[in-house]
C-alpha cells in the first residue's frame, strides 16, 4: 500500500512559494486599489455634501435677510400707525370740543 501524504506534508519548491507569494501580493494590491477607489468616491460625495451645505447656508442667509426686511417694514408701519393714532387723538379731541360747543349753542337757543 502507498503511503499518501497530506497537502500540509507535501514539500514545495521555491518557485511554488514565490508564485503563491506573488499571487497574494497581487490580490492585496487589487484590494488596496479598490479601497482607494471607494475612498475617492467617498471624498466626492463628501464634497457634494459640503457644496449642498454651503448652498443651504446661503439660502438661509437670504431668508434671514428677507425676514429682516419684512421686520423693518413692520416696525416702520407700526411707527406710522402710532403717529397717525396720535394725530387722530388731537382731531377727535377737537371734534369733541366742537361738538360740545355746538350742544351748548343749541341748548342756549332753546
Amino acid at each position: 500500500m502507498v503511503d499518501t501524504k497530506k497537502s500540509a506534508e507535501l514539500p514545495v519548491t521555491q518557485k511554488m512559494l514565490n508564485a503563491t507569494r506573488n499571487e497574494l501580493k497581487s490580490e492585496f494590491a487589487s484590494v488596496f486599489l479598490k479601497i482607494d477607489a471607494v475612498n475617492k468616491k467617498v471624498d466626492a460625495v463628501d464634497k457634494k455634501v459640503d457644496a449642498l451645505k454651503d448652498e443651504m447656508n446661503s439660502r438661509f442667509s437670504q431668508s434671514d435677510s428677507k425676514l429682516e426686511k419684512v421686520l423693518a417694514a413692520i416696525h416702520r408701519m407700526t411707527a406710522l400707525v402710532e403717529e397717525q393714532d396720535n394725530r387722530n387723538k388731537y382731531v377727535l379731541d377737537g371734534y369733541a370740543v366742537l361738538n360740545a360747543r355746538m350742544d351748548r349753542l343749541e341748548q342756549s337757543e332753546n
